[in-house]
């Protein structure tokens, strides 16, 4: 009898520990700390007031902004930002499935973030007004909750400072094929 209560015990046990954190399913403030504002490239920190809520977050010129939101609606812009971001990781299972495997990944797990996350954005224009954006997102459902945040910022100039770097190449050209280091 002792083995019984031991065995079920040690199962009750294994079963009530769990990897994953609980998800908050509610709008949360979110902190942009923007570093390394450059001419074509910004660093920003996203930090939820909450760390168990789940997240996305995008930039965007403020042009783009203003003519999306006056069309349709801050609500229907995460809507859609969301439904890309769903339709990829729709793709990313449906692509493992026909190699015969299983993407085992959830969507919460593979599409939203949460807690505090850096992400460098790249290929922004010069001298332009952006603005970070982030909401909340319940990540069963794959639906927004709550508001879309966001902070104005602006790249810079670029300089048109020469620079003192060179580049030396080895060229081999054996007559089938040309090859350059």
């Amino acid at each position: 009898m002792k083995k019984i209560i031991l065995v079920v015990s040690a199962a009750l046990a294994l079963v009530s520990c769990s990897h994953k954190p609980d998800v908050d399913v509610v709008d949360s403030l979110v902190d942009f700390n923007f570093s390394e504002i450059k001419g074509t490239q910004v660093r920003i920190t996203f930090t939820p007031q909450n760390d168990r809520c789940r997240y996305l977050f995008h930039v965007m010129p403020v042009q783009e902004f203003d003519k999306l939101r006056e069309s349709k609606g801050e609500q229907e812009m995460m809507v859609q930002f969301l439904a890309d971001i769903s339709e990829a990781y729709d793709e990313m299972c449906t692509f493992y499935r026909e190699q015969g495997a299983s993407y085992i990944a959830g969507f919460e797990d593979m599409a939203v973030y949460f807690g505090e996350t850096t992400m460098y954005f790249i290929g922004l224009q010069p001298s332009t007004d952006y603005y970070a954006l982030a909401f909340c997102v319940d990540p069963f459902k794959r639906e927004p909750c709550g508001l879309l945040h966001r902070q104005l910022f602006r790249t810079t100039a670029i300089s048109p400072e020469q620079s003192d770097m060179r580049m030396t190449y080895l060229i081999q050209d054996n007559g089938e094929q040309l090859y350059f280091y």
